[in-house]
Formats: structure tokens, sequence, C-alpha cells
């Protein structure tokens, strides 16, 4: 992801203000689980626009059992 790190230090959640890790899905919220895309670095921060973690759903997608 090519957001300036200025930029991403402010980001929350909009949902639950949960704070943000980077994946290549896009921005993870660690508490609510959901991720947000980035589309051409522009965080897409509308809640109808974000997924359910996949980790959360079905494990890690590596064999990992989910994260609690």
């Amino acid at each position: 992801m090519s957001i300036p790190h200025e930029v991403r230090a402010l980001l929350v959640c909009p949902v639950c203000e949960g704070e943000f890790e980077d994946t290549e899905q896009g921005l993870h919220c660690l508490h609510c689980q959901k991720v947000y895309p980035v589309l051409d670095g522009v965080p897409v921060l509308l809640p109808a626009r974000a997924r359910k973690a996949p980790s959360m759903v079905e494990g890690g997608g590596d064999g990992s059992p989910p994260r609690r």
C-alpha cells in the first residue's frame, strides 16, 4: 500500500474507531475485523465497502486456526 505515513497514522475504523493493520487486502480493523479496500493508494473507509476479514471466517488461509 502506498498511503503516506502521516495520513495512515490518523486513520481509524469508521464503525468502531479501532486500530488498523495493513494487509494485502486493505486496511484490517483489529477490533471489528472488517477489511477496507485501498484503491490507487486511497483508503475507501465506507462501511458498505468493507468485508469481513478472511482469516476470521475460515481460518488464516494458510491452514492456521481463526484468531480469537
